[in-house]
């Protein structure tokens, strides 16, 4: 990936609670003729079934939720400081009624099945390893679902093997 450097995911020190909860993140999935992003907040990344994953949840009403089923990978930039504007647009508007590349001025970039963003920091590439849906029943704390999905619009669980992390230069 241009401008990146490959590295082990599992070198990496990243403090994951900030990584998405504060910073935020690119969720894509595509090909480079057709590829959608959102942002996200909420994931993990570790160890499960002796591989690197990274965990991404999409409601179904999401566009990127059609390219996350279709695809084999999918993968996650960070950004930094300096792109919450850029970010927001990507996570309050659809890709189905915007360009969010044009809107944005992200450049991407696309590698191992993957896309990432010249602008971006860290890049996962993730190829999907099992994928399931919450649901409601399956709550032990009633609370969780009657805050988080009113309408019951559970989020898809995607478990990814990182197969790729970049490191901006």
């Amino acid at each position: 990936m241009q401008g990146f450097h490959p590295v082990d995911p599992r070198s990496l020190c990243e403090n994951w609670f900030h990584a998405l909860k504060d910073e935020w993140a690119l969720l894509s999935a595509g090909t480079p003729d057709r590829f959608n992003t959102m942002v996200i907040g909420w994931g993990m990344a570790g160890e499960m079934w002796g591989i690197p994953v990274f965990q991404a949840v999409v409601r179904p009403q999401r566009y990127t939720d059609e390219f996350m089923q279709r695809e084999e990978t999918f993968s996650v930039a960070f950004f930094g400081d300096g792109y919450r504007k850029e970010l927001g647009i990507c996570g309050s508007q659809s890709g189905r009624d915007i360009d969010k590349m044009k809107e944005t001025g992200f450049t991407p970039l696309f590698e191992e099945g993957g896309i990432g963003y010249a602008e971006a920091r860290l890049v996962l590439i993730c190829k999907k390893r099992y994928v399931t849906a919450f649901k409601k029943e399956e709550f032990l704390d009633s609370a969780l679902p009657e805050k988080w999905y009113p309408t019951d619009d559970f989020h898809h669980v995607y478990y990814g093997e990182i197969v790729a992390a970049y490191v901006k230069d």
